[in-house]
């Protein structure tokens, strides 16, 4: 009995012993892991390359009180942009900056100039503009300007002088019907921008209908009547226009944005008997001034709105301009996030819409992804205020070939929909006892309203020391960008990783990085070989783990690899 019994406890003790012994025998759990690494040995060095920042001046930083953005406290606020120490991380490390419109105006939105040689006075002055250009300057910041060449305000001496007389010099600078040969070969009724394009305008410069009887003269205008269209046929305008340019660019600007580019000319004011497209003119008018400003600065950064999402229509104005924005990216991105693929069709998307630029320009082109500007929802309302997809959505962009840009506030996730009324143009949320906070359009007034606060936004002095906010993340991205030659200075390729990744490739001349993002709201795991490539991004891990040869992404991840392919000079 009691050997019966000490046989059954030996057998037991083997049983237990069983499992260790065969998994000894068995294969083992291979776990390689790549931890982030910092590279250094590049920046860039021309006025295109980094990340740009979209400044809207008005709601960034009051420096006199008056609860309105100015010059000054923009200078305030430089080191926040960039600090101009590049063994610093602590700014968000931008290279350029588009001032949105500066010159006199009377709106906010300041597009409808009344002086393309000076400074709107809520702003600030000349001095202070020629105070930020040498700031900026020491930071290694490029500014353009945005540049509203289709059109002046309604209120502009040059409008209102050829108004009140018919032998002025600026009567030749607007589209007057009472001025064309054959006014019937112009389409009255022609709705371009869904406004009505030609108005009666009395001589003070009020607009009214085109069949009405009120106003003594009738002049193309594109934007609703306060802001008549230049005309471009005259010689006398377009040396105008290159004065407007040859004085900003003196200045010390890197360039310009040029506002409405397929506009310069509209179906309205172009003969219906001319046999030329309204394409063929614009791409005409642009080659034409492109090449004036190279004539002035051979590295002039032009960029257009070209507001479209046809890649050969931007191809195109890139061939003309140089540079547009990539308005389809911005679709193509949250249409992903709405309905996930089961493939690469972003990633592989993209690289075909490079291809097109490519072929299209003769290889000679600067592509511009954004996210948000100021005609499109600013992307935090469209994702629910969700910052795990703020950051994805801002990390594509990001890794792209070309020159990002920031609309001021995206770091922060501010938000602001054009659809809902909500003020659209909100005051940057600085914090509220910040000395430069602006006011007149103050963002507290708006958010946080909703029970379960949602729309609640972080304001910056919060997010500044929250290592998980959207802030720290783009902070760090944009200084991953411009330490690595592949992001800043690379060109995009085609590259898939596995089903369910959206991923590319940018290659430079030293240098070659991998970009895998995970737009589900699952984790994804993939087979995946790392080789010799080096972490250079996990959104929410410090390190990369390979087990059996395979990782795993969280939802909303995005990972950046990046190795040497030659030695840097």
């Amino acid at each position: 009995m009691r050997r019966r019994t000490r046989l059954t406890a030996a057998l037991l003790s083997l049983l237990l012993l069983l499992p260790g012994l065969l998994g000894a025998c068995g294969p083992k759990t291979q776990i390689r892991t790549l931890p982030l690494e910092r590279t250094a040995g590049f920046s860039p060095d021309k006025p295109y390359q980094g990340a740009w920042y979209t400044m809207f001046v008005y709601s960034f930083a009051d420096s006199d009180g008056d609860g309105i953005g100015d010059l000054r406290g923009l200078i305030g606020k430089l080191d926040y942009l960039n600090d101009g120490d590049p063994s610093t991380d602590t700014d968000l490390g931008i290279t350029g900056m588009w001032l949105l419109p500066i010159m006199p105006a009377h709106t906010f939105h300041k597009y409808d100039i009344e002086d393309y040689y000076d400074i709107d006075p809520q702003y600030g002055t000349m001095a202070d503009f020629e105070e930020l250009i040498r700031e900026c300057g020491k930071r290694g910041i490029s500014v353009i300007l945005d540049l509203v060449l289709n059109c002046t305000s309604n209120i502009h001496p040059w409008f209102l002088e050829a108004l009140n007389d018919p032998d002025s010099p600026y009567r030749d600078y607007y589209r007057f019907l009472s001025a064309e040969e054959h006014p019937e070969e112009f389409d009255l009724h022609a709705a371009v921008l869904n406004y009505d394009s030609w108005y009666r305008y009395d001589r003070n410069g009020n607009s009214y209908d085109v069949d009405g009887d009120v106003g003594e003269e009738i002049a193309c205008s594109l934007y609703a009547g306060y802001m008549p269209d230049l005309n471009y046929d005259n010689e006398a305008t377009r040396q105008e226009v290159q004065r407007i340019a040859k004085f900003w660019l003196d200045k010390g600007v890197a360039g310009f944005r040029l506002d409405s580019a397929p506009h310069i000319y509209s179906e309205a004011e172009i003969p219906k008997s001319s046999g030329r497209s309204v394409s063929d003119y614009n791409y005409d008018f642009w080659t034409w001034f492109r090449a004036y400003c190279e004539s002035i600065d051979p590295d002039v950064y032009l960029v257009g709105e070209v507001l479209t999402g046809t890649v050969a229509l931007r191809a195109d104005y890139m061939r003309s301009i140089g540079s547009d924005f990539d308005f389809g990216l911005i679709y193509s991105i949250r249409d992903e996030f709405r309905h996930p693929s089961s493939g690469n069709d972003l990633g592989l998307v993209i690289a075909s819409n490079y291809r097109t630029y490519r072929s299209v320009t003769g290889d000679s082109y600067i592509n511009a992804p954004f996210q948000t500007d100021a005609d499109i929802n600013r992307m935090a309302g469209v994702f629910d205020n969700d910052p795990r997809k703020i950051k994805l959505a801002q990390m594509v962009s990001l890794t792209l070939e070309g020159l990002p840009f920031m609309y001021y506030g995206d770091e922060l996730g501010m938000l602001g929909n054009k659809d809902s009324g909500e003020i659209f143009k909100l005051s940057f949320p600085w914090g509220k006892d910040d000395p430069y906070q602006t006011t007149k359009l103050y963002y507290w007034n708006i958010y946080g309203k909703k029970a379960d606060k949602s729309d609640y936004l972080q304001p910056f002095d919060e997010q500044n020391t929250d290592p998980n906010s959207v802030l720290s993340a783009i902070r760090r991205l944009i200084h991953i960008r411009c330490e690595n030659e592949a992001l800043f200075a690379g060109r995009l390729e085609s590259y898939t990783a596995a089903p369910d990744v959206v991923s590319y490739k940018m290659v430079s001349e030293h240098q070659e990085a991998l970009i895998l993002h995970n737009f589900h709201d699952a984790p994804v795991t993939f087979s995946f070989d790392p080789a010799d490539y080096h972490l250079l991004y996990m959104t929410y891990h410090g390190e990369l783990k390979v087990t059996d040869g395979s990782v795993t992404l969280e939802p909303y991840e995005s990972i950046i690899l990046a190795r040497l392919t030659a030695p840097a000079s």
